[in-house]
């Protein structure tokens, strides 16, 4: 258990870009179903067939994250960038971001007026340690994505981990379809 929770939360798939996390859970299933496909909108389908005559039955699970997408890079080197899903600039600040190219940065804010205030997102920047626009743009492309850098913790009665309110249905539905021997129904 142990093991998957934690590949599975620090593996990098924001909204949109979610290649890394589906390809590790076919590569989870593979053994455990009838067939897999991919659809259009990038949607894993996994079917597990039934007996002829049986009922269909769907689990359903997302597989992305939030995370953030670069925008702009300023003369000094920072990024800017906007949300992909629940971004919230509050919870943001002083976090790391992973990007998918492995560059990991800092979030940080422009100065404020007061401290009783929220930056908005627009005076929010990631800092990868570029001293210019030009050496950023060695390390980073306008377009690029990346999520929260975070060790997944797993300890005896606590699961303290990145994107685990995605992951943990991914979790779930891994473990039912090793469990699942010649169902009644068919089962995606």
């Amino acid at each position: 258990m142990r093991e998957l929770i934690k590949k599975l939360t620090e593996i990098s798939s924001p909204s949109g870009n979610e290649d890394d996390i589906r390809n590790f859970i076919k590569k989870e299933i593979k053994n455990y179903c009838d067939s897999i496909e991919t659809d259009v909108m990038g949607n894993l389908i996994a079917r597990i067939n039934g007996k002829k005559g049986g009922k269909t039955i769907l689990f359903d699970a997302h597989m992305d994250e939030i995370g953030v997408m670069v925008n702009h890079i300023d003369e000094n080197g920072f990024l800017r960038f906007t949300a992909i899903g629940g971004f919230f600039p509050f919870h943001a600040l002083v976090h790391r971001i992973r990007f998918q190219n492995g560059v990991i940065g800092v979030i940080g804010e422009e100065k404020r007026d007061s401290s009783a205030k929220v930056s908005p997102l627009d005076k929010l920047y990631i800092d990868i340690g570029a001293k210019s626009k030009k050496e950023a743009e060695k390390m980073i492309e306008v377009g690029d994505m990346g999520t929260y850098a975070a060790e997944t913790i797993v300890t005896d009665n606590r699961i303290i981990a990145k994107s685990l309110d995605d992951r943990i249905g991914c979790y779930i539905m891994i473990e039912a379809m090793k469990k699942i021997k010649k169902p009644k129904n068919t089962i995606y």
